[in-house]
Order: C-alpha cells, then sequence, then structure tokens
C-alpha cells in the first residue's frame, strides 16, 4: 500500500508526514474513512534524501498492516480470554471478569509499549515526488 504525503519533520532516521487525500477519496467522499491530513511517522531508507515540505511516496508492506491490526486488536482479546479462564477456579464472576479486563488492558499496554519499541515497523518512506501539484 502506498500514500501520498509531505513531510513535515525530520527526526533523525524518521520523519513525521501528512498524506494527502487522494483522488479514490474525493471521489468516494465517505466521512468515515477519515484520511485527510493524517499525520504519522515513516522511517528514511538511506537512500532517499528528504527535506521538511518534500512531498513523498510513503509503502506500508501489506504484512506489516495484517501485523499491526493482529496486534491492535486480536491480542488484547485472546489475552481478556486467556486470563478469564485462568480465573475460572474462582465462583465469583464479577472476579473473573474484572480479572478479564485487567488482561485487556494489559495486552493494550503491551501493545503500546511494544509499538513505541518497534522502529523497524514504521511505513518507509521510499521516494520524493518531483510532482508538486496536490
Amino acid at each position: 500500500m502506498t500514500e501520498r504525503a509531505r513531510v513535515l519533520e525530520i527526526h533523525d532516521d524518521s520523519a513525521v508526514v501528512q498524506c494527502f487525500e487522494d483522488s479514490d477519496c474525493a471521489s468516494c467522499n465517505s466521512s468515515f474513512c477519515s484520511v485527510k491530513a493524517r499525520t504519522f511517522r515513516a522511517a528514511i531508507i538511506p537512500e532517499v534524501r528528504v527535506s521538511t515540505g518534500d512531498q513523498v511516496e510513503v509503502f506500508v508492506p501489506p504484512s506489516r498492516a495484517i501485523r499491526s491490526g493482529f496486534f491492535v486488536l486480536i491480542f488484547p482479546l485472546l489475552l481478556f480470554v486467556a486470563v478469564y479462564l485462568a480465573f475460572g477456579f474462582i465462583e465469583n464472576e464479577a472476579v473473573q471478569v474484572g480479572a478479564g479486563i485487567g488482561g485487556l488492558f494489559a495486552g493494550f499496554g503491551f501493545v503500546f509499549l511494544f509499538g513505541r519499541r518497534q522502529g523497524s515497523d514504521l511505513p518507509r518512506i521510499v521516494r520524493v515526488l518531483h510532482d508538486t501539484s496536490v
């Protein structure tokens, strides 16, 4: 999956970029999509020289998108079920549910902390676009 974006800030080996509204977005015009002016961090590959204000192409491999979706959505739910079942020996169901919810929050916390540490999972800036008409 590729996105067109503008570089807002440059840090050591990454940049903060802002996506453009795609022509497909203009034709669809769905309000639930919320892709307008979305900002995120992207890794800069060594072969690409970028500066603030450049229009760039950002690439997210499909495998990373699938893995990220799993970690953000499925992993916390699996942890909820595992902790709920681990507390199955307790007869008070409120305690079981509370423990399960604690597992859910622990899963989200793990994903948050793991995501902050994983710079290799960032989308990559693959090239600078020379066409500035957007």
